[in-house]
C-alpha cells in the first residue's frame, strides 16, 4: 500500500509513511510508519494485514504513537 493521508477531527492533516528501516524481528508483523502533521512527527506501529488491508483506525494509531526520536520502553524489561 502507498503513503495516506487522513484528516483528524480537529482538522489536522496526518501523512503516514512507511519507515524504510525497521527492526529485522518487526518486518514480517508489523508495519513502522512516520506520521507527519504540519507540527508534529509522530512514529506509528500498524500491523501489516491492517496496513495491506486498508483497514488502519487512524486515530488509535496516533494515539499509540511516540514522538520522532523516542523509543519505547521495553515491555517485558524486568518480567522473569
Amino acid at each position: 500500500m502507498s503513503d495516506l493521508t487522513w484528516t483528524d477531527p480537529d482538522g489536522v492533516i496526518w501523512t503516514f509513511v512507511e519507515r524504510p528501516r525497521v527492526r529485522q524481528g518487526e518486518r514480517q508483523d508489523w508495519v513502522i510508519l512516520i506520521a507527519q502533521s504540519a507540527s508534529d512527527t509522530r512514529i506509528a506501529r500498524c500491523s501489516r494485514p491492517d496496513w495491506i488491508a486498508g483497514t488502519v483506525d487512524y486515530a488509535k494509531l496516533l494515539a499509540d504513537s511516540v514522538p520522532a526520536g523516542a523509543s519505547r520502553k521495553d515491555e517485558t524489561a524486568g518480567e522473569e
